[in-house]
Order: C-alpha cells, then sequence, then structure tokens
C-alpha cells in the first residue's frame, strides 16, 4: 500500500529519472561510435582517388604483421626488418595502415599510442632506431 502511494506521489520524478538515464546511455553509444572512426587519417591523393587492390592487400599484411610484432610480452624483441620496410612505404600506405590498425586491431589506442608505449623485456639492437624513426615520420604526417 505504501509502495503505491510512494508510486502516486512520485511519479513525475521517476519518469523524469529514467528518461535522463536512457538519454545519458544512448550519448554514451552514440559517442562510442564515433570515436572509432575519429583516428582516422585522410589518403594523400596521388593519381587516383581510392586505393588499389594492390595497396588494400599490402596495408592488411602491413597492418597484421606490425600488430603481432608488437602484441604480447615481446621477450625476444622486435622485428627490425619489418619497422624499417615499413619506414620506406609511400604516404599512401604508410597512412592507409594506420588507418586500417586502428579500426581492426587497436579501437582504443592509435598506432602510434600503441608504438610509443610498446617496451621489450630483452631489447634488440637496433629497435629504438627505427621505432623512433616511425614515431617521428607518424609525428609530420599527424598521426597521433
Amino acid at each position: 500500500m505504501k509502495a503505491i502511494e510512494f508510486m502516486g506521489k512520485y511519479k513525475m520524478w521517476l519518469i523524469i529519472g529514467i528518461t535522463v538515464i536512457i538519454i545519458l546511455v544512448a550519448v554514451y553509444l552514440w559517442g562510442r561510435k564515433s570515436q572509432k572512426t575519429a583516428n582516422q587519417q585522410a589518403l594523400p591523393k596521388d593519381t587516383m582517388d581510392g586505393l588499389t587492390d594492390m595497396e588494400n592487400a599490402k596495408i592488411a599484411e602491413y597492418a597484421g604483421k606490425l600488430y603481432e610484432d608488437m602484441n604480447g610480452w615481446n621477450a625476444w624483441g622486435h622485428d627490425n626488418k619489418l619497422w624499417e620496410n615499413f619506414l620506406l612505404e609511400t604516404d599512401r600506405i604508410y597512412i592507409g595502415t594506420y588507418n586500417y590498425f586502428n579500426s581492426k586491431y587497436s579501437p582504443n589506442e592509435t598506432l602510434y599510442q600503441f608504438l610509443k608505449n610498446e617496451t621489450s623485456i630483452v631489447p634488440k639492437l637496433g629497435w629504438e632506431i627505427p621505432r623512433k624513426e616511425n614515431l617521428a615520420r607518424m609525428e609530420k604526417l599527424n598521426l597521433k
């Protein structure tokens, strides 16, 4: 009986509270959805507007290999040759790999942040050079 009296007395405040909660949840979900595309950069235009199939395949391959190299404990160091080769790629491949990596492997952290925070238990000689050069190139291309 008291519960019915309570509901009648505070019905308007309960409806307002539930409405506010629904709106907050909707805004939160919408914000999470839009965050996934926030780390995407525009590709530089060469002669074509889009990427070729060969470029897309190379981008997916690089993103996968970079993720494999950085994911986990890395007790034996990193694949320096992979990072050196990645550094030599065109801006289109480099930025495309950055975008693909962010969307597929690390939606909460960019490739730049992932690489900047990366350490290994037993540092391999020469790892810091390609790491720093890649971080510098990402900064130059505004890929943070």
